[in-house]
């Protein structure tokens, strides 16, 4: 840095934001959770990780010792162990935000999108949309999972998804091409929506 030159972090003082992420398979949490990580300066932390099981981690999933007060906001709807959490693990790392993505079997129930201290998102597209960017994503990974997979692990969950109670935490995550929206745009929305949906 340029002496005299000011680290624009530094002087940042929007409040620290906890976003969670949620939706079917296929319409990139992972690629906005990457984004934000890598061009936002916010800490990502991706709870379904393909592979996780060969490793070990319980159910297939790494929770980042999260397991105890995420279950109390997911069962108690208490975020406050949870928040306070997450908000130290991102000053400890000199990020700005934080943001978690989940599995698309994971759905938000009403009594979740009201607590204020945490920003609910869904990212949706038509089920044609998840489905064929799915298939696009298997197809560059190689790892053998087909059609069956999206539909016996999404049906359910993408009804559950396109329930009027989420409405106002979707997010569109797609062109109308079919291709997805550029995460900068996608990002801009999820702080676009920090408050504004307190008043629904």
């Amino acid at each position: 840095m340029k002496p005299g030159a000011t680290d624009s972090r530094r002087l940042k003082t929007d409040p620290l934001e906890v976003h969670l992420v949620f939706g079917p398979s296929g319409v990139g949490k992972s690629t906005v959770g990457a984004f934000a990580a890598l061009r936002r300066n916010w800490l990502h932390l991706e709870i379904d990780r393909f592979g996780a099981a060969e490793r070990g981690l319980e159910g297939g999933i790494n929770h980042y010792d999260l397991r105890a007060p995420w279950n109390r906001f997911w069962e108690a709807l208490d975020s406050r162990q949870l928040t306070a959490e997450l908000a130290a693990r991102t000053r400890a790392a000199a990020r700005d935000h934080c943001i978690l993505t989940f599995p698309s079997d994971v759905v938000p129930e009403p009594g979740h999108l009201t607590d204020p201290a945490v920003q609910l998102h869904v990212l949706y597209g038509t089920a044609a949309d998840c489905l064929r960017a799915f298939l696009d994503r298997e197809a560059r990974l190689a790892r053998g999972i087909d059609e069956c997979h999206w539909r016996t692990h999404n049906a359910e969950s993408y009804i559950r998804f396109s329930l009027p109670y989420i409405q106002h935490h979707r997010i569109r995550a797609f062109l109308v091409n079919g291709q997805h929206r550029p995460s900068a745009l996608v990002v801009a929305e999820m702080r676009r929506a920090v408050g504004r949906r307190l008043e629904y």
